[in-house]
């Protein structure tokens, strides 16, 4: 037997509701999407604003009261004591909760590239590139505006070149931006994560898109000193991409300065637009200039261009 607990939140939240979850010993999670239809003969969805996403997060039983309380107050924390709605709690026997996240996902499409998860089947015009993703619990699949917006801007600024680029991926995740950059035509593409199942999933989904030889996947945190091992990211990338929390953005500038070509291109992603004019003055403290601040269902991505 299984306890689920049932939270319903605001985009925002949705990924701190996981992260709290698995830190209080859930087994799983998985994410109901608001949706409205924009077409449906073309499979074409848009995220609704006017409902709250469902997070429901399966704990093994027994799931006491005092379990209950301390997952409810370590949310409240979580969630900087925002109003925190009910939790609906209720006893669940066998299924197969692995794979009932399959239920949400779609093809997407981004310029030339054309996102479809594994399980699913899509023709393709001549001139896109396909991408199979099978995101398993790893983050990165492509329904969260972040990822949409990184992916908008890897596709619009690599197939803009003229000559092959080295991409690095900070926050690999599902491997969703590391793999889109190579089948975009990168030169070679390094991809970073803190997660060894991360990287796990990264390199199963590199595998299944044939271009595993194009990827290095390390687990590694950036925002630590570049260590002499990797003393050779010096200067070393065209574009680095990262898809990550604000405090985290901040604590790797310095190291995103170290690694990337002078003129080269930061796309960062993750945080809303009111954290841009914090990120953008300590980026340009670093040595950076914006160049370039798109926003969708209230979040932001920035292309800054390292001057010096």
């Amino acid at each position: 037997m299984w306890v689920q607990a049932e939270i319903k939140s605001h985009s925002d939240e949705v990924e701190l509701i996981i992260d709290c979850a698995y830190g209080q010993g859930a087994i799983g999670a998985i994410v109901e999407v608001p949706f409205s239809a924009g077409s449906l003969d073309l499979g074409e969805y848009t995220e609704s604003h006017s409902e709250l996403y469902l997070v429901i997060a399966t704990f093994e039983a027994p799931f006491v009261r005092r379990d209950r309380a301390l997952f409810r107050r370590r949310l409240n924390h979580l969630l900087l004591k925002k109003t925190l709605s009910r939790i609906r709690y209720h006893s669940v026997g066998i299924r197969d909760f692995s794979n009932e996240w399959r239920n949400f996902f779609s093809v997407q499409r981004f310029g030339r590239l054309m996102l479809r998860p594994s399980w699913m089947s899509e023709k393709t015009s001549p001139d896109e590139v396909e991408m199979i993703l099978d995101p398993g619990f790893a983050f990165g699949s492509g329904l969260h505006p972040t990822t949409q917006l990184c992916l908008e801007l890897l596709e619009q600024n690599i197939t803009s070149q003229t000559v092959a680029v080295n991409v690095v991926d900070v926050g690999a995740g599902s491997g969703i931006l590391s793999i889109g950059a190579a089948l975009l035509g990168a030169f070679r593409v390094r991809a970073y994560d803190i997660d060894l199942d991360s990287i796990a999933i990264a390199q199963a989904n590199a595998h299944l898109n044939h271009v595993f030889d194009l990827i290095d996947y390390e687990v590694f945190d950036f925002s630590q000193k570049i260590a002499n091992e990797f003393s050779d990211l010096r200067d070393w990338a065209d574009l680095i991409v990262a898809n990550i929390s604000e405090a985290a953005l901040i604590s790797m500038m310095h190291n995103f300065n170290s690694s990337i070509k002078v003129g080269g291109q930061l796309i960062m992603s993750g945080f809303e637009p009111a954290a841009v004019n914090n990120i953008v003055a300590l980026g340009t403290k670093a040595g950076f200039e914006l160049n370039v601040h798109i926003t969708k269902n209230d979040w932001s991505a920035l292309i800054m261009i390292r001057k010096f």
